[in-house]
């Protein structure tokens, strides 16, 4: 459908983040590694299958990672674990996202290392080439405040104030930054490095809280997942999943390591958890090649640590490798992006039907979020373009042919790989960004 009224909205001031190592003026300073916290108290419980380890050099401008051996799965403790904060009053939730309303997108805000211009030239701006690698970033998402902005990257984890684009909080991790989750009922961060750790930070104050220590993998993506009889109230794990697609299960509140679950060989180290849905639609949906795998999470987790007892509920097929899959916030849609250029939309009410296709891109897809009312999906590809797409009943019906759906709109500004995508908890934002490290937000609007 055709989309008019395209039109710039916000001025917003950008703090500029320095390159590399250095910490802005205010703000914390930390150099949190292993070793740093060997006065703490230590958990550890060994997996019956330690993966191999592969051998992978570290990006340019990262700190290189360490790997002695195979060491045991440990979890190393500086203080106590954040708990989980009171529930926010409930609010009239928001107006859905329809094919029938989203008629308006519009570039709101642009911010972060790869940008050296505050103002309205942050809008349009080259990014600081001089930067290089040490600006890439890999994942963006919303919090852990209102009105902030997370990502994670070469320059660690950085939270930005969304509204002034104001650098608010950096945690420099042990190594370049590959993913990061957000504890859904409260203020941790866990960032996913190439030094094979998962640190957890506390975003009210910067400081490492936990170093979930792996089999000497580098972690390719960092997932929450909740935890069946956790000792906290809305106690969750972290699924961390390494390089040689071995999925890691860390309970972080019982400082524990829970096992691993091996999910076959893929080039694409993706996965996706659905663990607010329908306790019938809490899904792990992993790639495996051309196929996607999925478990139901609650039976899944209470299997531990004999995950790999457990088989997958269904296998879904794509015609080529898979680069990147999404579940939907509700547990009812599957997106999975393959080599070929197309994106299928499974049902997994009725998995057996045909799923809903997307227009063939000349460039696969590489991100894939869902909008938080389950009804819209971007992605992003190679061509450095945004994609909106109609889901479901707003779209075309199942089993329609490739080729068939088009995109709702198109979105450009990057200018180099887009890696993440991120929805706003209404909906009506949404961030991306990517290796030429800026964060960028659009707003879809005229409701």
């Amino acid at each position: 459908m055709a989309f008019h009224r395209w039109r710039w909205l916000v001025v917003l001031a950008l703090a500029a983040a320095g390159c590399g190592r250095a910490t802005p003026a205010g703000g914390p300073s930390l150099t949190p590694t292993p070793s740093a916290l060997s006065a703490s108290a230590t958990a550890a419980v060994t997996p019956g299958d330690t993966p191999t380890v592969p051998t992978e050099s570290a990006p340019t401008g990262a700190a290189a990672p360490t790997n002695t051996g195979t060491p045991t799965p440990s979890v190393a403790v500086n203080s106590f674990l954040p708990t989980a904060s009171a529930p926010p009053p409930t609010a009239a939730p928001p107006q859905s996202l329809t094919a029938a309303n989203a008629v308006s997108v519009t570039l709101l805000a642009a911010f972060g290392p790869g940008l050296s211009v505050t103002g309205t030239a942050a809008l349009t701006a080259t990014p600081a080439i001089s930067l290089g690698a040490s600006a890439r970033l890999e994942q963006v998402v919303w919090g852990p405040g209102a009105g902030q902005v997370a990502v994670a990257g070469a320059p660690g984890v950085l939270v930005y104030d969304r509204a002034t684009g104001a650098l608010a909080q950096r945690m420099v991790t042990s190594a370049w930054a590959t993913s990061l989750a957000l504890w859904p009922e409260g203020h941790a961060l866990a960032a996913g490095t190439l030094n094979a750790t998962v640190e957890v930070y506390d975003a009210r104050d910067g400081e490492l809280r936990v170093v979930l220590t792996g089999p000497g993998v580098q972690v390719a993506l960092v997932r929450y997942a909740p935890v069946p009889g956790s000792v906290l109230p809305g106690g969750y794990a972290v699924a961390s999943l390494g390089v040689n697609n071995t999925l890691h299960w860390w309970d972080v509140a019982l400082q524990t390591y829970l096992g691993a679950l091996t999910l076959g060989p893929s080039p694409a180290q993706q996965f996706d958890l659905s663990p607010r849905a329908p306790a019938r639609r809490q899904w792990l949906a992993a790639a495996a090649g051309s196929t996607v795998r999925i478990w139901a999470l609650p039976g899944l987790l209470q299997a531990a640590p004999a995950f790999d007892a457990v088989p997958p509920a269904l296998e879904l097929t794509q015609p080529a490798p898979l680069t990147t899959l999404a579940l939907s916030a509700d547990g009812r849609w599957l997106a999975a992006a393959s080599t070929s250029g197309t994106i299928l939309i499974w049902d997994l009410a009725d998995p057996s039907a045909p799923p809903q296709a997307l227009a063939r891109q000349a460039y696969p897809a590489e991100a894939l979020a869902f909008s938080p009312s389950s009804d819209l999906l971007a992605s992003a590809h190679g061509d450095q373009l945004i994609r909106l797409w109609a889901v479901g009943a707003t779209g075309l019906p199942s089993g329609a042919p490739v080729g068939g759906a088009e995109p709702l709109a198109t979105l450009a500004g990057h200018s180099d790989r887009i890696t993440s995508l991120a929805f706003s908890p209404d909906g009506r934002e949404l961030a991306s960004t990517g290796w030429e490290g800026v964060v960028r937000v659009w707003g879809i609007t005229d409701f």
